[in-house]
């Protein structure tokens, strides 16, 4: 479940810094928002003592968006 959190956090985080919300609808979860969702993980610059995410945390970070979203449907 932590990874989940972590992956929420990231989200979040990028509809704040990207998208100027703090909340979107499910069917607004397009290709144009995992490409950008994914440009964001492999540029973030964490202000922590966190490691920024590797190619295999990106990829985690988005199997985790996917799961996520078909659950919800």
């Amino acid at each position: 479940m932590k990874n989940y959190y972590t992956t929420e956090k990231y989200v979040l985080e990028f509809l704040e810094k990207k998208m100027n919300t703090n909340d979107i609808y499910l069917k607004q979860i397009n290709y144009r928002f995992i490409t950008d969702f994914e440009h964001f993980l492999r540029n973030y610059k964490p202000k922590t003592h966190r490691a920024k995410p590797t190619n295999n945390g990106v990829m985690k970070y988005l199997e985790r968006l996917k799961l996520s979203k078909i659950v919800y449907f």
